[in-house]
C-alpha cells in the first residue's frame, strides 16, 4: 500500500484509492463540458457546421484529433503487452508515420481536397458506381460498429481490474459521456475533446514511464534485461509467411493498415475537409505524423520497461493477473500507485483514447448514413436545421448500439476475434477499390467489382479458416520465456542473486503439418492479401474488358479516360495529357456523374 492511497484486493490485485477515482471522474466530466459547449453555446445549426465545424476548423484541435482518433484504449494497452510477451517487432510502426503521411499529402490529400465531397466513399460513386458506394459504406458501418465496441470493452476490462466495477456499469456510464458530447457537440466537440484527452494521456504516460526508470535504477540495467530475455529484437528478415510478425509483414501488413486509415477513411477525411485550405490540411497532416511517432513510441516504450521491470518476477506466471492483455493497469498501479491520482488519470487516459476514437467514429458514421442512405431517399431535401438534427438523433442511436453491443462482447469473448478479423476482411476490398479509382485510370466499374467480390470471398475463407485454427489449437504462436526466480517475499523483482541463464526460446511458431496453407497465414498480412487481390483482379479484368472494346471499336478503349480531378495528381497530370480534346479545347468525362469542381463551374 502506498501512502493510503492505493489499496489492495483479496487477490492480491491493486485498486484505485479516492484520489484516482477523483481524477478519472474529473476527465468524464471535462469531455461532458465540451459537449455543453458546442452544444448550446456555441450551436451547430446546420449540416456542413455539425458535419465538418464549417469549413473553418484550426489546423491544431484537428491534428491532434488525427492522432487521437487513430489511437485507442487498444492501442494503449495490447502494444504494451504485445512486446511484453513477442518482443520489439511490432515496434517497426514507429518508422511508418512519415512515410505514411508523406503518401497521404502528395497522392491522396489534394483529390480529396479538391473534390470536396462530405464523404469518402462518395468518390467511389463517382468514380466508378453507386453499388459500389454503398457496398463499401454497408461494409464500414459493420466493421466500424463491430470494432467499437471491442474498443470501448477493452478499457472497461482495464478499470474493472483496478477499481473492482462491474463492466456492466463502467459500460454504459463512459458510454454515455462520449454520445452525449458527440451528439450534442458535433465535430467541433469530438475534435476538442480528442484534443484535451490527447494531452491528458501523453502527459500520464509520461509519467508512469519516469516512475518505471527511477525503479530500475540505470539505463544500462534497463537495455541488459531486454537484450538477456529477447525483447530487443527488431529485424527478423525471414520471409516465412507463417510467422506471426516480421520486419516484412509488420511494415507491409501495418502500413496498408495505416495508409487506409489516415488516407481514405471517412473519419480522417472528414477532419482534412474541416480545415479551410488544402495548405493547412497539409500542415495537419504533417503533425500528424510527428503525434504518430509520439503515441506509438510511448506505447511501445512501456512494453519495453514493463518487461524489464518484471524480468525476473513475471506476473502472469505468478497468476497476479490473469493474461499479459491484463498488464498495463497492474503495472500502473504497481509503479505509480504512490503518485496521488496518477494512476486515475492515466486509465482515464486510456479511456479518453477509447473514446476519441469512438466519438469520431459515431460522428462519421451518422454522416455516412445520412449522405448515402437517408438523404438520397427523402423526396425534398430538408433544411439544414432538420439534417442537423437528424445527424444528431443517428449519432444518440448509434450510441445507444454500441452501449448495448459491449453487453453482447462481454458474453461473448470470441466475438472479438471476429470483429478484428471482420475489420480485415472489409479493409483490404475498399482500400485496394481507392487503390484502383486514384491509381488505375483504366481500371472500371466491372472490374472494379470482380477484384472486391474476389478479395472479400478469398479473406472471409482466410479469416475464418485462420480463427477456427487459432481456437483449436491447430496453430499457435508461443510468446518469448519468462522467469519467477527473482521474486522476493513482496513480490517484486529483485536485483541482487546472481542471474541464472535464462530459458531457451522455442519456436515463433506451431501448427499441424496437414492445415490449409492460406490458414496458417500471418495476421498481419490479412490486409496486404485483401488488397493485393481486389488491386490484382481489378486491373486485369478491366484491362481485358476495355482491351475487347478496342478490338471492337466500341467507346470505352483505353483512350477513354476517367476526368483527371477524379485521379492522384502524379497519375492525373500523366492522364491530361493523353486524353483526347474536342475542337474547343474541353475534354469529355468517362464517368456520367461530375466532379465537384464541374459543378461550381457548371
Amino acid at each position: 500500500m502506498a501512502d493510503g492511497l492505493e489499496q489492495v484486493a483479496a487477490d492480491g490485485a491493486l485498486r484505485f484509492g479516492a484520489l484516482d477515482y477523483s481524477s478519472f471522474v474529473v476527465m468524464m466530466l471535462v469531455s461532458a463540458l465540451v459537449g455543453v459547449y458546442y452544444g448550446f453555446f456555441k450551436k451547430q445549426e446546420s449540416l456542413e457546421d455539425y458535419f465538418l465545424g464549417g469549413r473553418n476548423m484550426g489546423i491544431f484541435p484537428i491534428a491532434m484529433s488525427l492522432i487521437a482518433s487513430n489511437i485507442s484504449g487498444v492501442t494503449m494497452l495490447a502494444v504494451p503487452a504485445d512486446i511484453y510477451a513477442y518482443g520489439f517487432q511490432i515496434g517497426l510502426v514507429l518508422f511508418l508515420g512519415v512515410p505514411v503521411v508523406i503518401l497521404v499529402v502528395y497522392f491522396f490529400l489534394p483529390t480529396f481536397y479538391k473534390l470536396q465531397y462530405e464523404s469518402s466513399y462518395e468518390y467511389l460513386e463517382h468514380r466508378f458506381c453507386k453499388k459500389l458506394r454503398t457496398m463499401s459504406s454497408v461494409f464500414y458501418i459493420l466493421g466500424s460498429y463491430l470494432i467499437m465496441s471491442v474498443i470501448m470493452y477493452v478499457p472497461c476490462l482495464a478499470m474493472h481490474q483496478v477499481s473492482g466495477l462491474d463492466v456492466q456499469i463502467i459500460n454504459p456510464l463512459t458510454c454515455l459521456v462520449c454520445v452525449f458530447y458527440t451528439c450534442l457537440g458535433g465535430i467541433r466537440a469530438v475534435v476538442w475533446t480528442d484534443a484535451l484527452q490527447l494531452v491528458s494521456l501523453v502527459v500520464a504516460s509520461f509519467v508512469v514511464l519516469g516512475a518505471s526508470m527511477s525503479r530500475l535504477g540505470s539505463f544500462s540495467e534497463t537495455w541488459s534485461r531486454l537484450a538477456d530475455g529477447g525483447r530487443l529484437e527488431m529485424f527478423n528478415m525471414t520471409l516465412d509467411p507463417t510467422i506471426r510478425a516480421t520486419f516484412w509483414n509488420v511494415l507491409l501488413g501495418e502500413g496498408f493498415y495505416f495508409l487506409n486509415s489516415l488516407a481514405v477513411s471517412p473519419s480522417s477525411v472528414q477532419r482534412y475537409l474541416a480545415l479551410p485550405t488544402l495548405s493547412a490540411a497539409k500542415r495537419a497532416a504533417w503533425m500528424l505524423a510527428l503525434g504518430f511517432v509520439v503515441t506509438r513510441g510511448l506505447s511501445c516504450v512501456t512494453g519495453l520497461v514493463m518487461y524489464a521491470v518484471y524480468y525476473d518476477c513475471d506476473p502472469v506466471a505468478r497468476k497476479v493477473v490473469p493474461h499479459s492483455d491484463n498488464l498495463v493497469p497492474h503495472f500502473v498501479m504497481d509503479v505509480a500507485g504512490h503518485w496521488p491520482g496518477l494512476p486515475g488519470v492515466f486509465i482515464a487516459g486510456v479511456f479518453s483514447a477509447a473514446l476519441s476514437t469512438v466519438s469520431s467514429v459515431l460522428n462519421t458514421l451518422s454522416g455516412v448514413i445520412y449522405k448515402d442512405f437517408i438523404e438520397t431517399r427523402l423526396r425534398k431535401k430538408p433544411s439544414e436545421k432538420r439534417a442537423s438534427l437528424i445527424l444528431k438523433g443517428l449519432t444518440l442511436l448509434l450510441g445507444v448500439g454500441v452501449v448495448l453491443m459491449v453487453f453482447v462482447v462481454e458474453h461473448l469473448g470470441a466475438i472479438l476475434e471476429v470483429a478484428l478479423s471482420v475489420s480485415g476482411v472489409t479493409t483490404g476490398a475498399t482500400f485496394g477499390l481507392f487503390l484502383l479509382g486514384l491509381f488505375v485510370p483504366w481500371a472500371e466499374t466491372v472490374g472494379a467489382m470482380s477484384g472486391a467480390v474476389a478479395s472479400l470471398s478469398l479473406m472471409t475463407i482466410v479469416c475464418i479458416g485462420g480463427l477456427h485454427a487459432k481456437k483449436s489449437g491447430a496453430i499457435k504462436y508461443p510468446p518469448l520465456p519468462t522467469r519467477t526466480d527473482g521474486c522476493d517475499a513482496t513480490g517484486l523483482s529483485g536485483t541482487t542473486t546472481p542471474r541464472p541463464p535464462f530459458p531457451a526460446r522455442g519456436p515463433a511458431v506451431v501448427y499441424d503439418e496437414d492445415l490449409f496453407p492460406l490458414f496458417r497465414l500471418s495476421p498481419f498480412y490479412y490486409v496486404v492479401l485483401g488488397v493485393t487481390t481486389t488491386v490484382v483482379v481489378g486491373v486485369l479484368v478491366s484491362a481485358a474488358v476495355r482491351g475487347a472494346r478496342t478490338r471492337r471499336g466500341l467507346k470505352g478503349g483505353f483512350d477513354d479516360l476517367p476526368h483527371p480531378d477524379l485521379l492522384s495528381p502524379p497519375v492525373a497530370r500523366l492522364v491530361h495529357g493523353r486524353r483526347p480534346r474536342h475542337a474547343d479545347g474541353s475534354v469529355e468525362m468517362y464517368q456520367a456523374v461530375a466532379t465537384e469542381a464541374e459543378k461550381i463551374k457548371g
